[in-house]
């Protein structure tokens, strides 16, 4: 390798090379679009305000995705000892920062790329680094530029057929290894298509897909969000492995993910979804799970106490809300609501839910409580009387062989009938309306009568085993 080799001199076709040390690390990455992670990855370390990941392909069919970061920049010494070295790191000893082993950046060469190419400043100092298929290398100094930054430009030769499967490979990586991450990140597409470049935020807040959900920050900064998987069927997709009906456990460290599993960590989150982050959550050296460390089975304790305290009120606090909106008349989560509390691991009776039933009354929605209340205080309290509820049960059964307007329910307090010289209900005497004929008869009431309020519905009498 000659580090300040001039660009001029000529070079000979380069090709990846089948062994070697560099050759096995770069192979160790499962995932072959893992760059993207590893790149936002060392723009947050470096103090990046904002992340631009941007894939574009030119006339000549060479497709480049660049990453670029406002961090502080690279000087010379870093370039040589840490950056293109392999297992040295500047990072070993800082609790802050997210790498540690010195292997994340070999997996720009995964895709078997053309060049990579990497610009870095910091104040006057500036270089450029050139990384070839063959894993060689050449260092240029730069033109000062303002500010501090870098850019990693990947080049790869793509077919026009295929530009569409690699591009959507990049911003799948993206979503699956940084949707969480603490930075703004901004995706560019420039297709040589469309006029305009297309752009997205590839960033998300953090938290579950689920109906509901509970989120605290503890104070060593560690930050858990757990919901359970019932009554999340009809939610929007997540893109993610959140979107099966099943358990799902996700570790990540300044929102850049670490692990995702299908797999309740713990039999306590079998019915759940549960994400943790932390800066001390790290990962294996292959780069693909969480390390099962102290900080790891903190996470899962602090899960589980989740799920066993806060998330019960948070459900049936959630419930009781989309009653009150049911009563009003629009509750479109109500349903889901019901399959939370109902299902495990909250699992709640029954008798632990009071629903509304969709019953008018004068022109509104009442609970079942409020009818039951509303048919006592139609039968005694408008005779003058008043009873608790107990007791009105009682005079209910007692005047179930009474008589009375079913419909309405006047007069079923206090029946003036044949035996007491009546001619009717009591709101029809009152009123003074005669309603028809005479609602006295030899058999029971007449089917056709009925009071003013009624008019003229069948009545509760004798004769219809009233």
């Amino acid at each position: 390798m000659v580090p300040y080799r001039s660009r001029e001199e000529p070079r000979a076709p380069r090709e990846a090379p089948k062994a070697g040390l560099v050759a096995d690390m770069v192979r160790q990455f499962a995932d072959t679009f893992a760059f993207v992670r590893e790149l936002v990855q060392n723009g947050i370390d470096a103090g990046a305000t904002s992340l631009h990941v941007t894939v574009d392909r030119t006339s000549d069919g060479v497709t480049s995705v660049r990453v670029a970061d406002d961090g502080c920049g690279m000087t010379l010494d870093i370039i040589e000892s840490a950056l293109l070295v392999l297992f040295r790191s500047t990072k070993d000893e800082d609790s802050t920062k997210i790498g540690k082993y010195g292997v994340g950046f070999m997996s720009v060469l995964a895709i078997d790329p053309s060049e990579v190419t990497i610009d870095t400043w910091r104040g006057a100092e500036a270089h450029r680094v050139r990384l070839f298929a063959d894993h060689s290398f050449e260092i240029e100094q730069a033109a000062p530029r303002d500010g501090h930054g870098t850019v990693v430009s990947i080049a790869k030769v793509v077919a026009a057929e295929e530009f569409d499967d690699f591009w959507q490979d990049v911003a799948g990586a993206l979503h699956r290894w940084c949707r969480h991450a603490e930075v703004p990140i901004h995706f560019v597409l420039i297709d040589g298509v469309s006029p305009e470049p297309r752009r997205a935020r590839a960033d998300r807040p953090f938290g579950v897909r689920a109906a509901v959900s509970v989120y605290n920050k503890y104070s060593d900064g560690m930050e858990i969000a757990v919901g359970p998987i019932a009554g999340s069927g009809e939610l929007p997709s997540a893109g993610s492995a959140e979107d099966d009906p099943a358990p799902f456990a996700g570790f990540y460290n300044r929102g850049l993910t670490l692990h995702e599993t299908r797999f309740a960590p713990h039999g306590d989150l079998s019915d759940v979804r549960v994400k943790v982050k932390s800066a001390a959550l790290c990962h294996t050296l292959s780069r693909d799970d969480v390390r099962r460390d102290n900080a790891y089975h903190l996470g899962i304790l602090r899960a589980r106490q989740l799920v066993s305290g806060e998330l019960r009120e948070a459900a049936f606090r959630a419930l009781n809300e989309e009653i009150a909106r049911a009563v009003e008349g629009e509750a479109p989560k109500l349903g889901a609501l019901l399959d939370v509390v109902l299902a495990p691991p909250i699992s709640a009776d029954a008798d632990e839910i009071q629903l509304p039933l969709a019953h008018a009354v004068e022109g509104g929605a009442r609970s079942r409580r409020g009818r039951r209340a509303s048919r006592s205080r139609r039968g005694w309290a408008r005779s003058g009387r008043s009873c608790s509820s107990r007791t009105a049960r009682r005079r209910r059964r007692r005047r179930s062989r009474s008589t009375g307007c079913r419909w309405c329910g006047w007069g079923t307090g206090r029946w003036r009938g044949r035996s007491s010289g009546g001619g009717g209900c009591a709101r029809r005497q009152r009123r003074s309306v005669m309603w028809g004929s005479s609602c006295r008869g030899t058999s029971g009431w007449r089917t056709t009568m009925g009071c003013a309020r009624c008019s003229g519905r069948r009545w509760r009498g004798r004769g219809s085993g009233g």
